[in-house]
């Protein structure tokens, strides 16, 4: 049985026993009592999921529930007290206020829970380590948090044995936090991990990052180099958003899917860009997402490789949005991943659409002519499908739709969503495409017109 309440009163009976077979139980923005409310979930004895939203009390409230597995709870989490909840794995907490006014504090809010596995949390706070290890405790997500005001870390080092950990992070501007983090603490983050390696974590997701000091810590800041390392073992999907000039995953021999979406890139010698690559020899799965890049800074246009040092073979599934093949450095930069991806089984480009006279550096007509002549000593042997968004009929564009025709022998098929243009010159690209000579005798090239 499921029962959800909202924006009302609740004021049980004297006489009231329960709900014996209630095993949902979802409460929003309702007014009842404490004493009200610990005897109403005390008296549901087959309770696994249990949501408090907001609700209108000032007192706490003991949670007794032997059967609970989820608890979500928003509103003051001081007022909440676990009690007998052995079984309880999932927990989301939203609170509305939160201080921390002793270092016990803390630990009182999930020393009760001893099967947490699950953990969803969108505040802050500070604190070292909780005086207990959560070791049960497989997802960790953190929303909200601002790591340039204070330290989100105790969770982390309390749970030895994460799979799992995202985090989304709230930056304010320089001077706008209350209570700064010291330099000196922030230094101190690294040594407060000296005594623990998370061997378990695969899956790290990073929104966000502004690049502060306690953030770069975070994720094992070089400040030489200016570079950010991670090294998990075990890590095999990773998602990054933020505004880091490069990010280096050194010790992930397992990773196989990343997502990279830069805000800032800087490339100033032509190893930067094979730095992003080098140390991801698993990886299948690459999605880098160009929308949201708002400072690029490159030098020479020689800085970027015709091909990376190393070959992608691993690489299968290859996704790029937010590039403009008349820009010289998106073209580079996508031509240079293709070709060194010689086994690649699908590619999706998204491309972005500018005037003319917005592009920081065109592709020259020489450029576009050796496009072709640079593909000259590779097959696609693998691929199978191609999907092309936004195409104008650049002669870039038009390129690299002719190589990719003319070098996949497997190719089955190719999928156009061509830019809003003229009927005329949408009639022109495709008759020029329809011309292109195909490797595949098996390929068919689907143009999509509204």
């Amino acid at each position: 049985m499921h029962f959800t309440l909202a924006r009302c009163l609740i004021s049980p009976p004297p006489v009231f026993k329960g709900f014996d077979r209630l095993i949902s139980l979802k409460l929003r923005c309702v007014i009842i009592s404490s004493k009200s409310l610990g005897s109403l979930i005390s008296h549901c004895p087959l309770l696994e999921n249990l949501e408090l939203t907001y609700l209108d009390n000032s007192n706490p409230v003991e949670i007794s529930a032997p059967k609970l597995k989820s608890f979500v709870f928003r509103g003051n989490i001081r007022l909440i007290h676990l009690n007998n909840v052995p079984l309880l794995s999932n927990v989301s907490y939203k609170p509305k206020e939160f201080s921390v006014e002793a270092e016990h504090d803390l630990g009182k809010i999930f020393e009760f829970i001893p099967a947490l596995k699950n953990l969803r949390w969108r505040h802050d706070f500070v604190h070292v380590m909780l005086p207990y290890t959560l070791n049960r405790l497989k997802r960790l997500n953190i929303c909200c948090i601002t790591l340039g005001e204070f330290f989100a870390l105790c969770l982390i080092r309390s749970s030895p044995n994460l799979k799992e950990f995202g985090i989304e992070v709230y930056g304010y501007l320089d001077g706008d936090y209350d209570e700064p983090v010291p330099q000196d603490a922030v230094d101190d983050i690294p040594a407060s991990f000296s005594d623990m390696t998370l061997n378990n974590l695969r899956t790290v997701k990073i929104y966000g990052v502004t690049g502060a000091a306690a953030e770069m810590q975070l994720i094992k800041h070089d400040a030489i180099t200016d570079h950010i390392e991670i090294s998990a073992p075990k890590l095999r999907s990773f998602i990054f958003t933020g505004g880091i000039n490069f990010l280096h995953l050194k010790n992930v021999p397992l990773l196989s899917k990343v997502s990279y979406e830069p805000t800032e890139f800087h490339v100033k010698a032509e190893h930067d860009v094979g730095k992003i690559f080098e140390s991801i020899p698993s990886l299948e799965n690459l999605c880098w997402i160009n929308d949201c890049v708002q400072d690029v800074r490159v030098g020479p246009a020689e800085v970027i490789p015709t091909k990376l040092p190393y070959a992608l073979h691993c690489l299968k599934r290859l996704y790029i949005s937010g590039i403009t093949l008349g820009e010289f450095f998106d073209v580079s930069f996508a031509l240079c991943l293709i070709r060194s991806s010689p086994n690649l089984e699908e590619i999706e480009i998204e491309m972005y659409v500018v005037s003319h006279e917005d592009y920081f550096v065109h592709v020259t007509r020489e450029a576009v002519d050796e496009i072709h002549a640079s593909f000259s000593d590779m097959t696609f042997n693998r691929l199978r499908t191609i999907k092309l968004s936004n195409v104008a009929g650049a002669g870039a564009e038009m390129q690299l739709i002719k190589v990719l025709l003319a070098k996949s022998p497997a190719l089955v098929k190719m999928v156009i969503d061509p830019y809003r243009m003229k009927a005329e010159k949408s009639l022109k690209v495709l008759t020029e495409i329809t011309n292109f000579q195909r490797a595949s005798s098996k390929a068919q090239v689907g143009y999509n017109v509204d």
